[in-house]
């Protein structure tokens, strides 16, 4: 363990040093091998342990500490936001592309919280360093979702009995009207079965269901078909009136 301490101690040889000077101007002598330079070289490593990100100073910018971690907790795709931006002075772009130059980061910063939303870079030229307010994970979400593939409608069948009729067939033109209203293109068929004889009486269904699921839900866009005992048409949703 000893080992692995002072390993970590060596990468932060800063903190260390004012470890050993403080100790030292105690009266106590710092050795590397003796218990002394153990416990310097534990104590650094802790204090590079807890310093390992960079975060926003509650002093400078008048926060308390649970503000101050939100600001270095916030993790994105984005890069660098929050407390992890390293520039001073940074020029801030608003949601109408106006530019505001000169702004100290951490009046940005404490802008930022107050909005509910992050402070984040999104250039960096030398010196110049741009950066916009957003809520980062909101937009990352967004920009995902836009992304994804969108799945093609899926065709929807309501079949009807030749002889339905009634709360029934209001029922199932109910059915159809709920489809033509989500985008999905409908196939309509009413069956006759082995009773060839109520085909025609199939038609005059096929015809009543237009009339009720009605012209600005939904049309049909082709004439009825005989098919295994039955008669089809499909419906498609109705342009939207403008």
């Amino acid at each position: 363990m000893t080992t692995a301490l002072a390993a970590l101690s060596r990468r932060c040889a800063p903190a260390m040093r004012r470890t050993i000077r403080a100790s030292t101007s105690n009266g106590t002598t710092a050795t590397a091998g003796g218990a002394n330079g153990r416990t310097n070289a534990y104590s650094a490593a802790l204090l590079c342990g807890v310093r390992d990100r960079p975060f926003v100073s509650c002093a400078t910018t008048g926060l308390t500490p649970l503000h101050a971690r939100w600001f270095s907790s916030v993790k994105s795709k984005w890069g660098v936001v929050n407390g992890d931006i390293k520039a001073r002075v940074v020029q801030l772009v608003d949601d109408d592309g106006k530019i505001t130059p000169n702004v100290p980061v951490n009046q940005a910063l404490v802008e930022a919280k107050k909005r509910g939303v992050d402070l984040v870079q999104v250039s960096s030229n030398g010196d110049q360093v741009v950066c916009r307010m957003f809520d980062a994970k909101k937009r990352l979400f967004s920009m995902k979702k836009a992304a994804k593939p969108q799945k093609p409608k899926q065709d929807k069948e309501v079949v009807f009995g030749v002889k339905i009729e009634g709360h029934d067939i209001k029922v199932k033109v109910e059915q159809v009207k709920k489809f033509l209203s989500k985008g999905h293109k409908v196939k309509v068929t009413v069956k006759f079965a082995q009773q060839y004889h109520l085909k025609n009486k199939s038609l005059q269904q096929i015809k009543l269901i237009e009339e009720s699921i009605g012209a600005d839900v939904g049309v049909a866009d082709q004439a009825p078909r005989e098919q295994f005992g039955g008669v089809y048409t499909y419906f498609a949703p109705a342009a939207p009136t403008k």
